[in-house]
């Protein structure tokens, strides 16, 4: 089996990451976020930065066109909710009503076991996905929005605090609404609108082996926030949601700390 190219890697995986993520707009300051699906046991819900789920007003969004200035409905808009009391993450969950009205979004839930606590080794490359400011496309005869899908991978570096850290690069890889593939381009000069986005490690297959999203596409993180002097990007490691769902919900706790020993005790 011949190896995968960076550029064949891109293509490949980017798309599965996207079917996990969603736009998140906050009613209030006309911005825009994003969430990751995640299914446990018999529940659902969207990880996403506590900052993201602002208590005035915050709604889940089609992608491929809402009007401006936007107010809501959305698609999901009323919805349990809990940010982190301490640091940059937290949770929406979906009850059927939601889960309905997501099915027209075309997406797809994380599984637990997709969800990954383990050290990232300095150096290894992590994804983070979002829908960037600078790419909104405005429809002025529609009064629209068009959100644009990007991406980048960036060697880690070292956690500080309770934060991951990444190299914010000049290049990253665009899939627009209307675009059917993916392409390297210039990157926005900020990562406003990634925040509430996945990070994602791609294990790759062994020669021979099949390539399986639920055991080499891992989440370890939520896009938080950004340093523009250095041009570090700042996430949240995954086990902090963990540890916020946990707590509320004694009913997936066996569940949790089957797949998470790290959580027993918690």
């Amino acid at each position: 089996m011949t190896p995968m190219t960076e550029s064949q890697e891109y293509r490949r995986i980017f798309p599965i990451f996207f079917h996990y993520t969603l736009p998140i707009w906050d009613t209030t300051k006309q911005a825009i976020g994003a969430g990751v699906l995640i299914e446990i046991k018999d529940r659902l819900f969207v990880a996403t930065a506590a900052h993201c789920m602002p208590q005035n007003g915050f709604c889940i969004v089609d992608e491929k066109g809402f009007p401006y200035p936007y107010r809501g409905p959305g698609v999901v808009t009323d919805c349990r909710h809990k940010p982190h009391p301490q640091i940059d993450i937290g949770y929406l969950e979906l009850d059927k009503t939601d889960q309905e009205r997501l099915r027209a979004l075309n997406r797809s839930y994380c599984s637990l076991s997709q969800l990954s606590t383990d050290a990232i080794s300095h150096g290894g490359m992590v994804h983070v996905l979002g829908y960037p400011v600078d790419t909104i496309v405005r429809d002025h005869q529609t009064r629209t929005f068009n959100l644009s899908k990007m991406a980048f991978g960036s060697p880690f570096q070292v956690p500080v605090g309770d934060y991951l850290t990444l190299n914010y690069p000049l290049m990253g890889w665009r899939h627009s609404v209307s675009d059917t593939e993916w392409e390297e381009q210039k990157f926005p000069t900020t990562p406003n609108g990634f925040s509430g986005g996945g990070w994602w490690v791609f294990h790759r297959p062994a020669p021979g082996e099949l390539f399986n999203p639920a055991k080499h596409v891992k989440l370890v993180g939520i896009q938080s926030s950004w340093n523009f002097v250095h041009r570090v990007v700042n996430g949240v490691p995954i086990i902090r949601l963990l540890e916020l769902i946990h707590e509320d919900y004694p009913d997936l706790r066996q569940e949790l700390e089957q797949e998470f020993p790290v959580l027993l005790g918690a």
